[in-house]
């Protein structure tokens, strides 16, 4: 059971081998309620196992299709220790269970493909950020999202000044006193952006910090808010090139819990994700006003787009389904209301993600131009 990451949402988009079982639940926290948690468990199976047979299955297939997770109906520990919505995705190959803060309705697809747009909201365009605390003794780095962060582990990268000592290289070796028995430790000599030795020992760990770090920050296109006391954030700011973010949480945050600093990191990156997503918005409406051809409200004419590679940005509705299929050869699209077939809105997400773009799912209300969902096209 993990967080879930963007890592995640490639390696589901990038699932080819079928049947692939999605599996969404609402999922009840505490109290008496908890006993609904396997109960809708065992209801989805069912029905799974249902549409798996009714697709050609044998029963002994189906059955082998849903297996990886069938432990999880009588598992008590697992039903009393969930969030507000679970996503399970089953398949050859792959087993994967999500308990997310997020409740979804309950919902059971079987294609040949993931469906992957539920998730998209998690961790999509404008949703992703981190926490870096600094400290002389206590590094972390806290992946994070609208709804929480969680710490990562940091492999390769010296969490406290003592323990770069293992980290020196000829370039930013830090510098240190030898001392008693033959041991070694970092000498600081002050705590204010004043004393010129300390701040160089510090820039030259933050330099190893920062190495490990960049690593695992997405490439660098996530933004950063960097936490800890204040004179540290701008010897941090001197050796990276991470989007860090212009305002950080100022003070000694060695015993901060995730949840305290998500509360406080949320709201200065919540600003630049709105703007990210007006700026998407402002784009389409100037496309679609100049009537370019490089803004759309169709979905067939979308849908192909995205398989093309040709959506730059996805405006798609969040809760909703637009049945149908796509032939592989012509790319014709046919629109229908049967659950049995793709939901052409996730397809067009998934084809999106999987070329690069940016997917925003939101209010159906919120769709620009007034269309089932609304695309910047590339060409």
């Amino acid at each position: 059971m993990d967080h879930l990451t963007v890592a995640d949402i490639d390696r589901l988009v990038s699932h080819q081998r079928g049947p692939c079982v999605s599996i969404y639940l609402p999922t009840e926290r505490r109290g008496p309620e908890t006993r609904q948690n396997p109960l809708r468990f065992r209801h989805a199976i069912a029905e799974a196992l249902d549409e798996l047979t009714n697709g050609g299955f044998r029963q002994s297939e189906a059955e082998a299709v849903v297996a990886p997770v069938m432990h999880l109906a009588d598992d008590n520990d697992f039903w009393q220790h969930q969030e507000d919505g679970l996503a399970l995705m089953v398949a050859p190959g792959n087993s994967d269970v999500f308990r997310l803060p997020q409740s979804f309705d309950p919902l059971v697809v079987v294609a040949d493909r993931f469906h992957i747009k539920p998730l998209v909201p998690l961790v999509a365009a404008g949703t992703e950020f981190y926490v870096l605390t600094l400290s002389h003794n206590n590094i972390r780095l806290l992946r994070g999202s609208r709804f929480r962060v969680s710490e990562l582990e940091l492999e390769d990268v010296p969490t406290s000044v003592a323990e770069a000592l293992w980290y020196r290289d000829p370039e930013t070796e830090l510098q240190y006193h030898g001392t008693s028995a033959g041991a070694t430790a970092l000498a600081f000599h002050g705590h204010g952006l004043g004393d010129e030795s300390t701040n160089e020992e510090l820039v030259a760990f933050f330099r190893h910090v920062d190495k490990g770090v960049s690593a695992i920050v997405n490439s660098g296109r996530a933004p950063v808010v960097l936490a800890g006391v204040a004179y540290l954030h701008p010897l941090y700011r001197h050796v990276t090139n991470l989007d860090v973010v212009d305002e950080g949480i100022e003070g000694n945050t060695d015993k901060l819990s995730a949840e305290v600093l998500h509360d406080r990191a949320w709201p200065l990156v919540a600003p630049i994700f709105d703007k990210q997503r007006d700026r998407a918005r402002q784009r389409f409406e100037a496309d679609w006003h100049a009537g370019n051809g490089t803004a759309s409200g169709s979905v067939p004419e979308v849908v192909v787009a995205a398989h093309q590679g040709r959506v730059a940005t996805l405006f798609t509705p969040l809760g909703r389904q637009q049945w149908g299929s796509v032939d592989p050869t012509t790319f014709e699209v046919t629109m229908n209301d049967s659950e049995h077939s793709t939901d052409l809105y996730d397809l067009a997400a998934a084809a999106t993600w999987r070329n690069g773009g940016e997917v925003h799912v939101v209010d159906p209300n919120d769709i620009p131009g007034g269309g089932e969902l609304a695309a910047v096209l590339r060409y």
